[in-house]
């Protein structure tokens, strides 16, 4: 297995592409509504080890395909779940939903942690068990407030 992973490191930028350009075109209207330092901090150690260990394969950490066809399963999947990433974020649009949450959050989880059993990235496989949850907690924190305020917002205009 080569150190350089050409397939994550193209995920990678799609999915942080995706998120830039979301952000961007928000200028400034992200809210954070959920505020707890460990789960932040440890959704971001997650984060950023996902992010390093899918395009860099640490020697001696990282063993390969250990499936049949894994060479051509690793592309695949990895292209599927980016694919459904991507429509996710286009099918959201500006609506707030914790469902779109959920999907946006669980779909890269599940892309880490499936790509690192398929190559057997053990740095992959850890930092995607600590980004998940806490990813997935957030997101759902974070929208499930957004909407509860935006019920609130409008219930207050109309009532």
């Amino acid at each position: 297995m080569r150190v350089f992973n050409f397939y994550g490191f193209n995920a990678i930028i799609i999915l942080l592409g995706a998120n830039l350009f979301t952000v961007l075109g928000k200028k400034g209207k992200f809210t954070e509504y959920y505020h707890n330092k460990i789960v932040t901090v440890l959704e971001q150690i997650g984060r950023f080890g996902c992010i390093i260990t899918m395009i860099i394969n640490i020697p001696y950490t990282c063993f390969g395909f250990f499936i049949d066809y894994g060479n051509y399963v690793y592309p695949v999947f990895t292209g599927v779940m980016v694919a459904v990433y991507i429509i996710g974020w286009l099918k959201k649009g500006e609506k707030e939903s914790v469902g779109y949450a959920l999907l946006l959050s669980i779909v890269p989880s599940v892309l880490f942690l499936i790509d690192g059993i398929l190559i057997l990235n053990i740095p992959l496989i850890v930092f995607s068990l600590i980004f998940a949850p806490t990813h997935i907690l957030i997101s759902y924190k974070n929208s499930s407030a957004a909407c509860k305020a935006a019920e609130d917002s409008s219930g207050s205009v109309n009532g």
